[in-house]
């Protein structure tokens, strides 16, 4: 983890922020957003497992804690909710909150800012790369929590088919000949 900094921060500091750095921060942000969505499905299949055997609120109290905690989320959520977090919050948290860097809402759409970045001349050409992921991710901008709360888990493999599809469109662009 440490390593991990050190790199992320001779990358900003050091890189001229030119297509190549737009590049790894674009990477960056699709990394991101699919680490939170695996670890969002396996907590909630976890969760669910715990239902089985009724074991308590407080044990899935705990576990979006830990989750939270995961993703150094605990104490944003709390400041921002003004409550100690329960499933929605937690999920709405980690899921939709466009201005906490981890969140995927906020991670989708640096990714738009940064494809924009690469060919700032496409950006709003019907058909173009940049057109395509901006469909993808404006629907999630525009999402609430009461929307998606029953069906998470199906939600959540249609946002990682979604991230794939956007990495599928990168590489069809830019990296295959």
């Amino acid at each position: 983890m440490n390593n991990s900094s050190i790199i992320r921060g001779k990358i900003h500091h050091t890189m001229l922020h030119d297509v190549a750095w737009n590049f790894i921060q674009l990477g960056m942000h699709l990394e991101r957003s699919t680490q939170l969505i695996r670890m969002l499905i396996s907590k909630l299949t976890e969760i669910n497992e715990l239902h089985e055997y009724k074991v308590g609120e407080a044990l899935e109290i705990q576990q979006w804690n830990i989750l939270l905690d995961c993703a150094e989320a605990r104490d944003m959520c709390r400041k921002f909710n003004n409550a100690s977090p329960d499933r929605l919050l937690a999920l709405e948290f980690l899921l939709l909150n466009p201005r906490f860097p981890r969140s995927v809402v906020y991670n989708l759409t640096h990714t738009l800012n940064f494809l924009g970045r690469i060919n700032p001349t496409k950006l709003n050409h019907k058909g173009s790369l940049e057109f395509k992921v901006g469909k993808i991710i404006n629907h999630y901008q525009y999402l609430e929590i009461e929307d998606i709360q029953n069906n998470m888990i199906p939600f959540l493999e249609e946002s990682r088919k979604n991230i794939y599809q956007i990495c599928d469109l990168i590489v069809d662009e830019y990296f295959r000949y």
